[in-house]
């Protein structure tokens, strides 16, 4: 088994595009969605485009930003921005 390398407290941090298809939800995520709120983060992100980045960990799982994560394979946008 690899272990990845943990950043140092303080690092620089960065925001990149990544292929929606290579993140996953973190197992065990207990929350769900409601269907009104996805409706209305779907409305902002057609208005406003996607304005935080979902939140990630070394292997590409989902810390924060399920919702973001559903809303942009359901308006079919190839890449989002992770960090």
């Amino acid at each position: 088994m690899t272990t990845n390398p943990v950043p140092p407290r303080n690092a620089p941090l960065t925001t990149e595009y990544l292929a929606i298809g290579g993140l996953r939800p973190m197992p065990g995520t207990p929350r769900h969605h409601p269907s009104s709120q996805i409706r209305a983060l779907t409305k902002s992100f057609e208005a406003f485009g996607q304005v935080l980045p979902i939140l990630i960990d070394t292997e590409a799982r989902i810390i924060s930003g399920h919702a973001q994560w559903e809303v942009a394979k359901r308006l079919g946008m190839p890449e989002v921005p992770c960090r």
